[in-house]
């Protein structure tokens, strides 16, 4: 098994259920699991040789939490994970083995949902991601070295994702961060697993601080150009608001920041 640890972000589970959630994940590699809670504990696990390291902590908020995983990854490679994943963990060595022959520091690929489809339109050919396809990626489906990460100091940024006031765009900060350090940000087409129907994604328009936490994720990324790209949401996302009874709430929000 080549030098990889799976990160994952979870809420309110005990050591048990921790051990269940990863045995129907398929999960046979080491894992970082940080557990956001009410108490303060770390706890080592071995699993027939699997390595499972568990971090219960207060803190609140989703990219808190992946930074502490970020914090204390231990292997060459990390990949990020949710808790109700199915994962092929032959798909992520073949990942690995891929970013490996080619030098690339972050890789992303793709997964399906429960139903048998994708969740987007995914390319079949690989490609550098820019800070504009950058926008399509998942959090489930990011894979980077670790100490190249770390070196340039790249985390997520805590504003952003559950668990805040701007409750989504942790994961495409994130992206845009490594590219705009120069780091080498591949797509390859490698199905790396399942997830369930629902992801919180798909709801952008029902709250207003779901709109805010785009308008605030375009200012963060493009700096004083970020009205081009509020602008080419707002065109781009309207009629899915407007069909759900949202559109006037969500062009207040997103063009207006109210």
């Amino acid at each position: 098994m080549m030098s990889l640890e799976l990160l994952i972000s979870t809420m309110h589970k005990s050591t048990d259920e921790v051990l269940r959630m990863l045995r129907q994940s398929n999960v046979k590699c080491d894992v970082l699991v940080v557990v956001q809670c009410d108490t303060e504990n770390y706890v080592e696990l071995d699993n027939g040789g699997q390595s499972i390291r568990v971090i219960f902590t207060k803190e609140r908020g989703l990219s808190k939490s992946r930074n502490l995983c970020l914090k204390y990854c231990s292997s060459k490679y990390a990949y990020i994970m949710d808790d109700d994943v199915l994962l092929d963990i032959n798909a992520i060595e073949e990942l690995v083995k891929k970013m490996e022959v080619d030098d690339v520091d972050l890789a992303t690929c793709k997964y399906i949902r429960e139903n048998g489809k994708y969740p987007k339109r995914y390319l079949e050919a690989e490609f550098s991601h820019t800070l504009l396809s950058a926008a399509q990626v998942s959090s489930i489906e990011i894979c980077f070295k670790v100490d190249v990460i770390r070196n340039l100091g790249i985390k997520f940024d805590e504003r952003f994702g559950l668990g805040t006031n701007l409750p989504s765009g942790e994961e495409y900060i994130f992206l845009t961060d490594c590219i705009k350090k120069g780091l080498n940000v591949r797509y390859y087409p490698i199905l790396i697993g399942v997830h369930p129907e629902f992801t919180s994604g798909l709801d952008f328009y029902t709250k207003t601080n779901k709109i805010i936490a785009k308008r605030e994720m375009f200012k963060r990324i493009f700096g004083k150009n970020y009205i081009f790209f509020i602008i080419a949401f707002w065109l781009k996302k309207f009629h899915i608001a407007f069909k759900a009874g949202y559109g006037l709430r969500f062009t207040q929000a997103i063009l207006f920041g109210k």
